[in-house]
């Protein structure tokens, strides 16, 4: 029985969820992992895993994800997800942030990174049975920069326009995290513009407004070299 806690907790760590509902025994398999073997252990130890699932402590081993159910909301996001593709946009928040003065792409980038780190809802996927969520340990966040510095002052909205009806467009895979974007849009030497956007999926709680607050302390402390201290976040599960 001991090999197969261990066959179970080793199969979590490469990224497999299992649970019971009504007696059977289901799964959500890693996209990328030859599961054929997996699966003929499973199917033939199913009785004693069954009796052994509500006893064994998956999320005991630091640095690995931890995996919880979704709320109902999040059902409902994730069934309208996958039943309404081409308005899944209707789903994601966006905010534009003007900044004014001397900007710096790193400090941003860096300060970004910090939220990240800060705030679980950050850091998830949802698993592809739409069951189940996951919290990442690390997840690593880019924030490209759109230079549109070269374009002239009486065109430039527009084009910043069309570029952001252009990104809407391009969907989440609710799979992947993280469900959050952000951008730097340069629109002079000491213009610019952070575009955020949030998938609603795993904004239960964590707003917006909260995101800026924290990553305008954070991008300050980086720039002038010091220490940010916040209270810790309120996780939402």
């Amino acid at each position: 029985m001991n090999n197969l806690v261990e066959f179970l907790q080793d199969i979590y760590h490469q990224g497999w969820q299992l649970w019971s509902e009504n007696g059977q025994l289901l799964y959500d398999a890693p996209k990328d992992q030859s599961t054929d073997s997996i699966l003929a252990t499973l199917k033939q130890h199913k009785t004693d895993i069954l009796q052994l699932l509500p006893n064994i402590d998956f999320q005991k081993t630091d640095g690995l994800p931890v995996a919880f159910p979704l709320t109902e909301a999040q059902k409902q996001f994730w069934f309208l997800d996958q039943l309404e593709e081409n308005s899944r946009q209707a789903y994601i928040d966006q905010v534009c942030l003007q900044l004014e003065g001397i900007f710096n792409i790193n400090a941003m980038e860096q300060a970004i990174q910090k939220i990240v780190e800060r705030h679980e809802a950050l850091r998830t996927r949802i698993c592809s049975d739409g069951y189940f969520q996951e919290v990442l340990p690390s997840v690593e966040i880019k924030v490209p920069l759109i230079d549109f510095s070269n374009s002239l002052a009486s065109g430039r909205e527009s084009k910043i326009t069309e570029w952001l009806e252009e990104e809407i467009q391009k969907p989440f895979d609710l799979s992947q995290a993280p469900l959050f974007r952000a951008y730097i849009l340069k629109l002079e030497e000491k213009l610019h513009r952070l575009v955020l956007r949030i998938h609603h999926i795993i904004n239960d709680g964590l707003s917006i407004e909260i995101i800026l607050k924290e990553i305008a302390a954070f991008y300050s402390a980086q720039c002038e070299g010091k220490v940010c201290k916040l209270e810790p976040p309120m996780q939402f599960r």
